[in-house]
């Protein structure tokens, strides 16, 4: 596998990389989602997964058990779209709809990420203490600008020890104090474990470092034109 992006993302200490709108990756296998990081992290599940991105509704996807996360300092980025439809038209299922789990030492928030029940804002967790952030489409806090539906965003998190670093679309909205240590134990990195309303991840980067605001610039300026950004 390769990873083919121009301009090119941050390859160093990329421990996990999922991208339907890179061949590698998105083969036209509709039960492997093939990790083009070289450490073969490949995700499986049952349905969902298409040229458009993986969506929810479907099996959830994981990868093997992995160490990827087992430490305090990492990385997390994905693209997310909240989508609508005649039962959900705000994109929301009144319910907490998990996005992303990485459930080790019995915790399912190390870090697991979440949608507001009945809003479009971004929780984003990790134990012990149930710490983290929430954010939205401009800024931190679960007060702002919802994140717009039908609409492709690239969000993520870095965990520098306690201090975790929120990013939507290449810019930090700031930064929040998060536990450290956290809850310790490998896992594998599962996407949608439950998720009602409809959305879609079509792109996954998981690092086990801190990147920079520039690296995480980069990324994006790397995949946006892809998700039309």
């Amino acid at each position: 596998m390769a990873i083919a992006y121009n301009p090119g993302i941050v390859t160093s200490d990329l421990g996990l990389c999922l991208d339907v709108f890179n061949s590698e990756s998105f083969t036209g296998s509709t039960t492997t989602w093939f990790d083009i990081s070289g450490n073969n992290l490949h995700a499986t599940g049952s349905s969902g997964l298409s040229a458009t991105g993986l969506a929810s509704g479907g099996s959830a996807w994981s990868t093997p058990s992995t160490s990827l996360l087992n430490t305090d300092t990492h990385s997390v980025f994905f693209t997310v779209r909240f989508n609508t439809n005649g039962t959900y038209p705000n994109g929301t299922s009144g319910n907490w709809d998990m996005l992303f789990q990485y459930a080790a030492g019995g915790s399912d928030r190390t870090p697991g990420v979440w949608r507001y029940p009945s809003n479009r804002y971004i929780h984003w967790r990790y134990d012990p203490g149930n710490s983290g952030a929430d954010f939205g489409q401009t800024s931190l806090g679960s007060g702002g600008t919802e994140f717009a539906v039908n609409t492709w965003f690239y969000i993520g998190v870095t965990k520098n020890g306690a201090t975790a670093t929120s990013y939507v679309n290449g810019t930090s909205l700031g930064t929040s104090t998060v536990s450290s240590p956290k809850t310790r134990g490998n896992a594998a990195i599962t996407l949608f474990p439950y998720y009602a309303a409809p959305a879609q991840i079509g792109c996954v980067q998981v690092y086990n470092n801190v990147l920079t605001a520039a690296q995480v610039e980069q990324n994006f300026n790397a995949i946006r034109r892809n998700y039309g950004i």
